[in-house]
């Protein structure tokens, strides 16, 4: 099914659909995925490792949005220092590896947190739901618990 398959009466109607998408688009990632991409993080960023992370088209603003989250969110309240590197804010490197054909990309990924869906909207609002999931866990493995408390997230 494409969304959107119809008009709708309203936005309130559209929205309504829009999220009813983003909820089925949340449940198609694989949880053991996800896991396995907290896992790779948790250890790069534990041994010092560099984290390099792209995304094509809209998907770009998420990874330069994730070296934010990721670097200044996991530092605050923790002992951690991550170092993350877009790919995506220099052009040369992302077409490199891409060849403007993200597709391609996943096969060279080590962990591959792939969305279901046709809406490119739905599908990069997943995208930026699991980056920020993915910053909070790992801060908020490291934090004390009475801080977790204190904290806004």
């Amino acid at each position: 099914m494409t969304f959107p398959d119809k008009k709708f009466a309203s936005v309130a109607e559209y929205a309504g659909a829009y999220f009813d998408q983003g909820k089925a688009a949340a449940s198609s990632v694989d949880s053991e995925k996800l896991e396995a991409a907290f896992v790779c993080l948790d250890a790069a960023y534990e041994r010092g490792g560099m984290v390099y992370v792209c995304g094509n088209g809209g998907s770009a603003s998420i990874s330069n949005h994730l070296v934010c989250d990721h670097s200044k969110g996991g530092q605050t309240d923790t002992d951690l220092r991550p170092k993350v590197v877009s790919l995506s804010t220099n052009m040369e490197m992302i077409t490199a590896f891409t060849g403007f054909d993200g597709g391609r990309s996943a096969k060279l990924a080590t962990n591959n947190l792939h969305v279901e869906g046709d809406n490119y909207g739905v599908v990069e609002d997943t995208h930026q739901s699991l980056m920020h999931i993915l910053a909070q866990y790992i801060r908020l493995k490291r934090m004390d618990d009475g801080t977790i408390q204190e904290r806004k997230f």
